[in-house]
């Protein structure tokens, strides 16, 4: 019964998540861009700039590869390079025809657990590889929109301040820098725990077991033990995050790079600052779990970005078509890994 349940559940996102991405494309369409024009702009693409994008891409993800390997040979765990980037590939596959934000990193934790010890130190490993990849990005992030302002017009009056691009890229660094905060000090950690302990010790005990304070506490009590099992676990990647970030900041620009070479294919080009502004706000956006591989939230994202410097939404959305082009390619590849060695991420997600 609960894997049926599941099934049931995991369709219905599938398609809570087409619905969402086919309307916005049809928002896009009917709205902003001419589709006989974005076709007529992927056709008549430069071939080389194709191509050389699309070599980028695969090179960053090489490099992420490597420095999700480094990241596991910190925590003493011994991984081969070819097992990783099989890790990598099935992941894109997953990520882009199952449901959530965090399918593919799923994928990729299940593939690689057996090497890892477990599954809590490689869900441990794939936060750490995601996490310094963050922190490359915000980087990038900040100074591209400080040195190249960018502002959409979405908000009008007292919050016009919030159509800047830097306010939402400082909001998020903020987050991130206090998240990683209370992840990564062992005394604020140790703190958190220790008053936990005592509200428990100091509760009275409650003899209806349905009590909303006894249910509120169970559920703090265990929060504060999953919290506890990852902090362990990725305080063993803590020394390797230095060297994992600086990789991030090659394949974070490796991105832009691709925006860079794809907006020269469709004779659109951008600047390359222009791009390490536009390519972090959509990866941002992306992470919001409401379509799948991100199509129609992408594009959105593009034409909003496009209409800021005064670009066609043709162009916007001809490179969000090549570059999910690149993404579906990879993810091909890590299908047919997955036909001749099948891994069980469902049944790994439904755990």
């Amino acid at each position: 019964m609960p894997n049926r349940h599941n099934a049931r559940t995991r369709r219905r996102n599938i398609l809570i998540r087409v619905f969402i991405a086919g309307t916005l494309l049809a928002g896009i369409f009917s709205l902003h861009a001419k589709l006989g024009d974005t076709l007529h702009a992927i056709v008549h693409a430069n071939l080389g700039f194709v191509v050389a994008g699309l070599a980028v891409r695969v090179g960053s993800d090489i490099i992420t590869t490597f420095k999700w390997k480094r990241l596991l040979k910190v925590a003493g765990i011994s991984a081969p390079f070819p097992v990783v980037y099989r890790a990598n590939l099935i992941g894109a596959f997953y990520g882009l025809f199952l449901p959530g934000a965090v399918a593919g990193d799923i994928a990729r934790t299940v593939v690689i657990a057996p090497r890892a010890g477990g599954k809590a130190p490689a869900l441990a490993s794939m936060f750490m590889q995601r996490n310094t990849g963050m922190a490359a990005c915000l980087v990038i992030a900040n100074i591209g929109s400080w040195i190249n302002p960018v502002t959409v017009s979405l908000f009008s009056g007292s919050f016009s301040f919030m159509n800047h691009l830097a306010f939402w890229f400082a909001l998020i660094t903020a987050a991130y820098l206090v998240t990683n905060f209370l992840l990564l000090n062992n005394a604020v950690f140790h703190l958190l725990w220790s008053r936990s302990a005592a509200a428990h010790h100091a509760a009275p005990q409650l003899h209806h077991a349905n009590d909303f304070r006894s249910r509120v506490r169970r559920f703090w009590e265990s929060a504060v033990r999953k919290f506890a099992r990852l902090h362990d676990s990725v305080l063993r990647y803590r020394s390797g995050i230095l060297p994992a970030v600086m990789l991030s900041f090659v394949t974070q620009l490796g991105d832009c790079l691709v925006v860079w070479c794809v907006s020269r294919a469709i004779d659109s080009p951008l600047p390359f600052l222009v791009c390490c502004v536009f390519v972090p706000a959509v990866m941002l956006m992306e992470l919001l779990p409401i379509s799948i591989a991100g199509v129609g939230l992408r594009d959105a994202c593009y034409v909003a970005l496009f209409a800021s410097i005064g670009r066609k939404p043709e162009s916007a959305v001809a490179i969000s078509f090549v570059l999910l082009g690149y993404y579906v390619t990879i993810a091909l590849v890590g299908g047919l890994i997955q036909w001749l060695s099948p891994v069980n991420v469902e049944a790994a997600e439904a755990d």
